[in-house]
């Protein structure tokens, strides 16, 4: 199959760049022809510059028409669907508040989301049916998380790994707080805090607790590290056993109307950390959220969405009018 990937950006290794350059080697090892486009030309090929991966930044000269478009991000959505005429398309959400209404078009015959809450809402905000709406929670590529740490107890560095927190807003300050009272050192790692990471690979295995949503707890906890997730209003719960399946069904972050966790009671979490639990978890999600898994129901779903589009006559003025 010949697949287009689109992302916002291919300049940087953080964020859903490393996820779509994940998606296309994966694709690739499965013998499917890939191509990623940014709707920044000036982007060029910086993120897969040592990938075997073409970067497309001229729609309208692609050597091969693709089967279908695996859209990331309106813009480069929509940019990718006006430039291809008949070639259908799926759409993934990665999490955010600001992305609960997806974007609506004739060929994105499909959705993705990180967890059943957000899949929920996109259906009701985009009166979707609900079977058009899957549900793809964070998954670890275990040949790029490989290193596995011995835990720490209690912890004594930490990690707090986001590209969306301000400095010194409201949640970063109780991080503070919370870890000073326990002994806890952390480093901040984001845009915000002026230090990028490219490789999370290398540096997550070197802390013994990492706060974090969405992929970043998905990849801390396959490498070892005690995790307690965040949210725009504060940290919620240290990923537990327990709580596990609960919260890898929420994308690992804080569902909305979640009460977070007062800084207060981090040492309260943190007496819940034992060691035994981190490489369980470690374990458990290598096992359950294993990243070429997670292509292969996308693979289907893609097999899908191209045959069923085969007896679809394209509705040119409604494809206009969603543009």
């Amino acid at each position: 199959m010949k697949i287009l990937l689109t992302n916002q950006s291919l300049a940087v290794r953080a964020g859903t760049e490393p996820y779509v350059r994940d998606l296309a080697r994966a694709l690739q090892s499965l013998g499917h022809m890939v191509f990623v486009y940014s709707s920044d030309p000036g982007q060029g090929e910086r993120l897969l510059e040592r990938d075997l991966i073409a970067v497309a930044t001229d729609l309208a000269n692609l050597p091969i028409q693709p089967d279908i478009i695996h859209a990331n991000h309106h813009l480069d959505a929509f940019t990718a669907l006006t430039a291809l005429p008949g070639v259908p398309a799926i759409y993934q959400e990665h999490g955010g508040l600001w992305q609960d209404a997806p974007p609506l078009h004739p060929r994105i015959r499909h959705y993705f989301a990180p967890s059943s809450h957000l899949a929920a809402t996109m259906a009701v905000n985009g009166r979707l049916p609900a079977s058009c709406v899957s549900v793809i929670p964070p998954a670890v590529d275990g040949a790029r998380f490989f290193r596995l740490r011995d835990p720490v107890v209690p912890p004594k560095r930490a990690l707090f790994i986001n590209r969306y927190f301000a400095e010194n807003g409201p949640t970063i300050q109780k991080i503070k707080d919370g870890a000073d009272r326990c002994g806890v050192v952390v480093d901040f790692v984001g845009r915000e805090f002026g230090c990028k990471h490219e490789e999370a690979e290398s540096i997550l295995p070197d802390y013994d607790l990492v706060f974090a949503s969405g992929q970043s707890a998905a990849e801390a906890l396959a490498c070892g590290c005690a995790v307690v997730t965040v949210g725009s209003g504060g940290f919620g719960a240290l990923v537990t056993p327990e709580n596990f399946d609960h919260l890898m069904d929420e994308g690992f972050a804080l569902v909305p109307g979640t009460i977070p966790v007062a800084f207060e009671a981090l040492a309260d979490l943190l007496r819940e950390h034992e060691a035994e639990n981190c490489l369980l978890l470690a374990r458990k999600i290598r096992a359950e959220a294993d990243f070429a898994s997670a292509v292969q129901r996308m693979m289907a779903i893609y097999e899908e969405v191209v045959a069923s589009s085969i007896q679809v006559t394209p509705d040119l003025p409604a494809e206009m009018l969603a543009t």
